[in-house]
């Protein structure tokens, strides 16, 4: 039965009920989202949440029901939660024109009032705008769920809902979509520590850790592209005793314990460096981070030598556009400065800032690989998002605030889209 069948049902059993349609992506809802459902029901006979199906950076359509179908333990009223058949807009246009004496409210989020707009001309539809969700975006949710960091998780989440059932809920989902026909192999032991699974990016959980990377580099003289890199192909592993007892660092400067999992760097054949988390690493059989990085092969980003070439600022333009649509920036940056000035970075201890009293960034190329560039390029563009939206402060440049976290997250979220389109970064 399709969205309009089951909506014309429903209507043959409630004479003037009042319909409100909420289409979107949802990948995964977040407490923006719940919160519009929540006022939608204030004005509404029944809520229907119309998802989209495409599966975006990992998420899928059933997981997104499955965290609605969570969020639906705390909505007092009536809320149908479906997944469109194609595009959850255009099905609402549809459901809308084929039942004229019907009456709707229809909700949408920030940047689709152009979408909306003509929706609203239909006699028996009402549109209802949902607004922006002060910190609160999916983007960011899902660079959380990547970087396994349960305080940032929890801050996209309804009061009221466990993190513990929001991730078992995606969880559930996840599972019943693997065929139980076949067996899933367990993963081979790798080298002298148990494997525990393998991602080939941990780039937003790796970014987030960046202060920790750029000490690690300074304290053994290694270039910070390449630690980022080896960490970011690294593996999830179970911790041996063995390796603990090899740590050459016991202690940590870093007290933060709940925001993901320690990181391990393994060097010089059998050495380990611990980068960050709890140098105790309490539990049984703790999970960590590894990274191997080889100081005798080739470099993962070869330094690059000399300014940058037309070509290559060229590309710097197109991941500027590219950044500025998806990002929603209104009011782009005056300007960018590309600077050579070791000096200056050495002065800041940064790459790259962004200014907001006259908006303008500065960012560091000498010696940098193209994506190294284009990261820092990122997490200042973010810079500039946030201070559109009112939320830069005197306090959001500190080291693991919600506004330096949430940059480093989006961050490594563009560059990984962009790259898969311009592999020539990364050589």
């Amino acid at each position: 039965m399709n969205l309009g069948q089951y909506l014309a049902q429903q209507l043959l059993e409630a004479e003037q009920t009042t319909i409100a349609l909420f289409p979107g992506a949802f990948k995964p809802p977040h407490k923006g989202h719940f919160a519009v459902v929540k006022k939608l029901l204030e004005n509404a006979d029944q809520v229907t949440v119309l998802i989209s199906p495409k599966t975006r950076e990992g998420i899928t359509a059933d997981e997104s029901v499955a965290v609605w179908e969570l969020y639906k333990t705390l909505l007092d009223g009536s809320v149908e939660v479906r997944v469109a058949a194609e595009n959850p807009v255009r099905e609402t246009y549809d459901v809308i024109k084929n039942n004229p004496d019907t009456n709707f409210i229809v909700a949408f989020g920030k940047n689709d009032a152009d979408r909306f707009r003509q929706m609203g001309k239909n006699p028996n539809a009402k549109v209802f705008d949902a607004g922006t969700f002060e910190g609160q975006n999916a983007t960011g949710l899902r660079a959380a769920l990547l970087s396994n960091n349960e305080d940032a998780i929890k801050q996209f989440l309804p009061d009221g809902i466990d993190i513990a059932d929001f991730l078992m809920a995606l969880s559930k989902a996840k599972k019943e979509e693997i065929p139980t026909e076949e067996p899933v192999a367990e993963p081979a032991p790798v080298a002298e520590y148990k494997s525990i699974s393998q991602d080939d990016t941990f780039a937003n959980y790796v970014l987030s850790r960046e202060t920790e990377i750029e000490q690690a580099a300074q304290d053994f003289n290694f270039p910070i592209p390449d630690i980022r890199y080896a960490f970011t192909t690294g593996n999830m592993v179970i911790l041996t005793d063995e390796i603990k007892s090899k740590l050459e660092n016991k202690d940590h400067r870093d007290e933060d314990k709940g925001s993901g999992p320690a990181m391990i760097l393994n060097y010089d054949k059998d050495k380990y460096y611990l980068v960050y988390g709890n140098h105790l690493i309490h539990g049984e059989d703790p999970k960590v981070l590894m990274a191997v990085l080889d100081l005798e092969g080739p470099k993962p980003f070869p330094l690059k030598e000399g300014k940058l070439n037309e070509s290559e600022t060229a590309t710097i333009g197109e991941f500027i556009k590219y950044a500025i649509k998806n990002l929603g920036i209104q009011n782009p940056p005056r300007n960018l400065s590309l600077s050579y000035d070791t000096n200056k970075a050495k002065e800041m201890r940064s790459f790259g800032y962004f200014s907001p009293n006259d908006n303008k960034i500065w960012v560091y190329c000498a010696n940098r690989n193209m994506a190294d560039i284009l990261r820092t390029l990122a997490h200042e563009l973010v810079h500039r998002k946030q201070d559109e939206d009112g939320r830069i402060s005197y306090e959001s440049g500190k080291t693991g605030s919600e506004i330096e976290n949430e940059a480093n997250a989006m961050a490594g979220v563009l560059l990984r889209d962009f790259g898969k389109q311009h592999e020539e970064i990364y050589q």
